[in-house]
């Protein structure tokens, strides 16, 4: 009985009517609906577009995982290349910083 009672309440607002048009006025330009879609059927149309996507996607998953697995080896490998060139960039001067150092706070002596 008391569930029965329940359904058949009705919800009361204490917004006022000038209220409630004022806050629509506000809002409206974002309520607009598309007049193609008023027909009432557009969430099917969105659940079939996103049904092909999904479908789309499952397709080509097994293609673009296989061109994306191929690019992370590459940048790897390069990687590991610039690293292998650094470090022979750094033996190879290693001296000449120290010169270079050297000869820096020599001139710094010299101007002060």
């Amino acid at each position: 009985m008391e569930a029965e009672m329940q359904q058949n309440a009705i919800i009361q607002s204490n917004v006022t009517k000038e209220k409630w048009q004022i806050e629509v006025e506000k809002v409206a330009h974002k309520l607009k609906i598309n007049e193609k879609l008023t027909d009432g059927k557009e969430w099917r149309s969105h659940l079939e577009q996103t049904k092909k996507y999904a479908e789309n996607v499952r397709n080509s998953l097994p293609e673009v995982r296989g061109k994306l697995e191929r690019l992370q080896d590459e940048a790897s490998k390069s990687l590991e290349k610039i690293a292998r060139k650094e470090g022979v960039l750094t033996r190879s001067f290693q001296g000449m910083t120290g010169d270079y150092r050297a000869h820096s706070d020599h001139l710094r002596d010299i101007q002060s």
